[in-house]
């Protein structure tokens, strides 16, 4: 009597992860579509790196650093002579009343003397600066790179990662379906069943796993290149159920 009714609850528990696992009851859940796959990851690494060179990150350091050597330019030139030019242009009433148009045209130059020690140091303090801002930007141009190849390869293991998981769900279905066939035909029984369904729910679990891993992987790897738009986003989240 134990025995049976023992065997009732199992089955009352393998019918509910049966219908928890099906198709229809999977919208329900959070995450991406079963029918969401990836293509092969575009492009080398080569590729990608190629791209990140002209990411917002690396823009902004080489505008700091034509900042720093026009810095240098100014201060080198604190030496230098100044030429200006000047011309007006204006009306004047003569004696007799009558408007006469002047114009003045006048060129000046000016010699700075004695400057160069006020020169020198400024020329020395902004090739300091420039030369701080160099090896800041090489820095940074390193870690994009470094940071760039790592997640492109995250993003291929991952995508590699979702074929293996969807065979395996695959294989888990067909299995859940041959053991039901054979437990119609008595060859099979409820504790086969049991054991296939809970199999069928871990395989699925682990691909909806590997593919929403790769979807996270392929955001990081064009957000480090400086290539994540906001259409990458609502493509994301048009994939989820």
């Amino acid at each position: 009597m134990y025995l049976l009714e023992q065997q009732q609850q199992w089955l009352e528990q393998a019918r509910t992860q049966w219908r928890f696992w099906q198709p229809a009851s999977q919208a329900a859940l959070p995450g991406l579509a079963p029918s969401h796959r990836f293509a092969d990851p575009q492009g080398g690494p080569e590729h990608w790196w190629q791209l990140a060179q002209q990411s917002p990150r690396l823009r902004a350091q080489q505008l700091l650093l034509e900042a720093a050597q026009a810095d240098v330019d100014a201060a080198r030139a604190g030496h230098l002579p100044t030429l200006q030019a000047r011309w007006s242009q204006g009306s004047q009433k003569d004696l007799s009343g009558i408007t006469q148009p002047q114009r003045s045209v006048g060129v000046s130059l000016s010699l700075p003397l004695d400057a160069g020690g006020a020169v020198r140091a400024r020329t020395e303090q902004a090739l300091a600066a420039l030369q701080a801002q160099q090896a800041r930007g090489e820095q940074e141009r390193r870690a994009v790179e470094a940071e760039v190849r790592l997640q492109r390869g995250a993003w291929e293991a991952a995508v590699a990662r979702t074929r293996f998981t969807q065979e395996g769900a695959l294989a888990a279905q067909r299995a859940v379906e041959a053991t039901r066939t054979g437990q119609a035909l008595g060859t099979r029984t409820l504790n086969d069943l049991l054991a296939a369904i809970q199999s069928q729910g871990q395989a699925r679990l682990t691909d909806s796993q590997a593919r929403q891993q790769a979807v996270l992987a392929s955001l990081r790897l064009k957000a480090a290149a400086g290539q994540l738009t906001r259409e990458d986003i609502l493509l994301v989240d048009q994939s989820l159920q």
